[in-house]
């Protein structure tokens, strides 16, 4: 069991009832930074840790799996914190759960997600600039969800459109069709059929009725 607990790719550390921690695996000492003889030295909610919140701001150590666990003596799963070091910040996603073992508190689970949350900002980063980019342009962004049969809408769309979104947030696609000028929805209605029919990529231009 001692080498499976210490091949395994995970972090995992274990506290006493009072939240010392007793052991560690070397994946903890790998993702956390620190030997296993300095983990032995410190307490799951110590001063010595430097963790923040997914916004950056400093997690206190009240939101820590570990001691949400041990207080409540429930598991507590999937918290996303990060671990501040000299090289920079790793990203881990805790789970903690209570041990039944009279002389253990929690089991604390650990894995790295800097891949993932450094992904997750690339791409809020290009959101913001698209929105950003498509709001300076006048640019609306759509996708028509066939099998609901309605359209999903950013704020610019509304605004184009000249529809209330707080009085009709949910857009039909029969709703649309009715804002096409006359002139321009037959042949609007053969191009949409030819996209669904994956027989063109989207491209027309149209009149649309504001009043």
């Amino acid at each position: 069991l001692q080498a499976i607990f210490d091949i395994l790719p995970v972090g995992i550390s274990v506290t006493n009832p009072n939240g010392h921690i007793i052991d560690c695996n070397r994946a903890s000492e790998i993702l956390l930074g620190i030997t296993r003889e300095e983990h032995l030295t410190r307490n799951y909610n110590g001063k010595e840790w430097v963790i923040i919140r997914p916004d950056g701001s400093l997690m206190p150590t009240d939101e820590y799996a570990s001691v949400r666990a041990l207080n409540s003596r429930q598991p507590v799963r999937d918290v996303e914190m990060g671990i501040v070091k000299p090289e920079g910040v790793t990203w881990i996603s805790v789970s903690a759960i209570p041990s039944e073992h009279p002389e253990h508190g929690v089991v604390i689970v650990f894995v790295d997600i800097t891949e993932r949350h450094r992904t997750e900002i690339i791409q809020k980063q290009l959101s913001e600039r698209l929105q950003l980019a498509t709001e300076a342009g006048c640019i609306g962004v759509w996708e028509f969800d066939i099998n609901e049969n309605k359209l999903i809408w950013d704020d610019q769309m509304y605004e184009i459109y000249g529809i209330n979104k707080e009085t009709r947030p949910n857009v039909k696609y029969n709703d649309w069709i009715t804002k096409i000028h006359p002139d321009d929805l037959e042949k609007l209605q053969q191009e949409i059929n030819q996209v669904l029919n994956d027989e063109k990529q989207y491209k027309i231009e149209y009149r649309i009725k504001l009043s």
